[in-house]
């Protein structure tokens, strides 16, 4: 409960570098640093992670001697060694609390052949390794090098039911004038209709040296629906396998800026942000519009055989239009009409009677 960040350092010997990951809780929020401070679900992973390494007793002694350590696996990561050396690098763990304490330095390396479950560790007082190499059982199943094992995946967490509709973009992107200039060719909008189950065509548009025209499917044509629902399948199926940040610039302009969203198939042009391999926006029942912009190919899939490509993808979202206008207000009804109030009336003062002088004469 003490561990507050984690940080697993091996050799990546396809890589020919070392390789780290580091998560950590900043402001309350779990990061990944050694990510571009990317969010993580790390909170129950580090947990594992630390308590894998709680009650982890020394079950034997391999060896004392420092050149001895490469039979064992665990020669430090951040060490230079030879090349011959390289495949007997270990994986260094280091956890340390929310003052940046060290609760756990070690480095775990080959795996015993008999009993299983068991590793060479070589672990640290202080900050220095001792020389000793022991036996001990760890799982490092719970000590995870991948990014994507300490990160939510799924890209958009979106319900396929919940798409609306898809607008498809097609274009390229030429070098003008030392900038960029899109040539667009295509832009289609289908709607999907769940009373009646079917993809409608709501906008269908080709595009000649950028002047487009309505076009129509043609006679015995029509929309591919098993391509389109694939497609909203794909789109609850995306995946992330890594992330960059996009690259900070001064502005638009910036040459470096440029350079460095060109390199990863994002173009800004005069106009907008394009893509290399086109885009989609996928507008939700809710409201919520996604923009994809798929860039330039990123590796292959591990475990695919190199039959699966990785893609860099840019996504923004934004609310629809139907949702931004104002509401139409109406005015009030009206009410039922009061007279307006009278002031109350005071009667006329009664007059005095004349008094009478008794019938005496006047002068």
């Amino acid at each position: 409960t003490k561990a507050a960040s984690l940080e697993i350092s091996r050799y990546d010997t396809d890589k020919n570098k070392v390789e780290s990951l580091k998560v950590e809780k900043s402001g309350g929020i779990w990061a990944l640093p050694s990510h571009g401070g990317y969010p993580a679900d790390a909170q129950d992973s580090l947990k594992d992670a630390a308590g894998s390494l709680l009650g982890v007793n020394a079950l034997g002694l391999a060896t004392e001697f420092p050149e001895e350590h490469h039979l064992f696996g665990v020669l430090d990561p951040t060490q230079k060694v030879d090349d011959s050396k390289k495949k007997d690098v270990g994986m260094l763990v280091i956890i340390r609390d929310g003052k940046g304490d060290d609760l756990a330095r070690l480095i775990i390396g080959k795996a015993v052949k008999d009993p299983p479950g068991q590793r060479f560790v070589r672990i640290a007082e202080g900050s220095t390794f001792t020389d000793k190499v022991y036996v001990a059982k760890i799982d490092t199943e719970k000590l995870p090098t991948e990014f994507n094992k300490w990160i939510e995946r799924d890209l958009l967490k979106l319900n396929p039911n919940d798409i609306k509709r898809l607008t498809l973009m097609d274009y390229s992107v030429l070098k003008e004038d030392g900038g960029y200039l899109a040539e667009k060719r295509m832009e289609a909008a289908v709607s999907w209709d769940t009373l009646s189950a079917v993809w409608n065509l709501d906008r269908f548009q080709l595009f000649t040296r950028g002047v487009p025209r309505d076009a129509a499917l043609g006679d015995g044509e029509e929309l591919n629906k098993q391509k389109l629902d694939d497609m909203k399948t794909a789109l609850d199926d995306l995946k992330i396998e890594d992330v960059r940040r996009k690259p900070a610039g001064a502005g638009d302009n910036d040459p470096k800026l440029m350079q460095q969203m060109v390199k990863l198939g994002f173009i800004p042009a005069k106009d907008r942000l394009y893509s290399t391999n086109g885009e989609i926006h996928v507008d939700l029942l809710d409201g919520v519009r996604y923009i994809l912009r798929f860039g330039d190919i990123a590796g292959v899939q591990a475990g695919s055989d190199g039959k699966k490509l990785n893609r860099f993808l840019m996504v923004n979202a934004e609310l629809t239009d139907d949702v931004l206008h104002p509401p139409m207000l109406e005015p009030e009804p009206a009410g039922p009409t009061v007279p307006p109030a009278t002031p109350p009336t005071t009667p006329p003062a009664a007059e005095e009677p004349a008094k009478s002088n008794g019938g005496a004469c006047q002068d």
